[in-house]
């Protein structure tokens, strides 16, 4: 071989560098260019298939309709009346257990059985029994933000006096309203911390013994837990 025929390889291997070079340039803009993989843009979020996601990722809009959602609460809670002669409102045990469906990724129809306990023999030792306020209700529940939810509802409620002094109960049609945050929330399963408030119509006997029909109010603040 001649030196004059001697760069021409070098040649070649410089060009079949430089073509792999553009080559893997144009595939890194395709690359670039194509678009992403199948994802829903969430609150500002790319989420993908839920069924990918990590459990500790999770906002409510990847709940689907007809899910069931289940869940009680525990905490405490206030029995108060409006009237003349009402006393001060009882302090007591709040207890609330509710189930339904979902109708759309952000409302759920549910519902509830609520009950405010106070023990009587915390006014009066001698005293024995209690005082409870307990409603069933239907109830529509909305997510206003990811973690967020209100609800409002309607149905009847039963107020009853179970004491060694006094006894006595009576049924009246009662409004609930309540608001809660999911503080951990995960794709089956849940940790909410709620304020609920419930406003019913009882009858009831005055100091003379004349038929009169008191409001009567509950409210309670409750931690609870929740199944989807």
């Amino acid at each position: 071989m001649t030196p004059a025929a001697r760069p021409r390889p070098r040649r070649a291997r410089a060009g079949r560098r430089a073509r792999g070079q553009v080559g893997a340039a144009l595939a890194a803009l395709i690359a670039l260019a194509a678009p992403p993989p199948a994802a829903a843009q969430r609150n500002g979020t790319v989420v993908s298939d839920p069924a990918e996601q990590d459990d500790d990722f999770y906002v409510p809009e990847l709940r689907s309709p007809l899910r069931s959602d289940v869940g009680f609460d525990i905490g405490l809670g206030l029995i108060g009346a409006t009237c003349a002669g009402c006393e001060r409102a009882l302090g007591g045990l709040a207890l609330d257990l509710y189930g339904g469906a979902l109708v759309t990724r952000r409302i759920a129809v549910l519902a509830a059985a609520d009950t405010v306990l106070h023990l009587l023999p915390v006014d009066a030792p001698e005293d024995r029994g209690l005082v409870s306020h307990t409603t069933f209700t239907a109830n529509a529940r909305v997510w206003a933000m990811p973690q967020v939810w209100l609800q409002a509802g309607a149905g009847a409620g039963l107020l009853r006096v179970d004491g060694s002094a006094d006894d006595g109960s009576d049924w009246g049609p009662v409004a609930s309203l309540a608001v809660g945050r999911e503080v951990d929330h995960r794709p089956a399963r849940g940790v909410n911390v709620t304020v609920r408030a419930w406003l019913g119509r009882y009858d009831d006997e005055d100091d003379a013994g004349a038929a009169t029909r008191i409001t009567l109010y509950s409210v309670a603040a409750s931690v609870g837990w929740h199944w989807l």
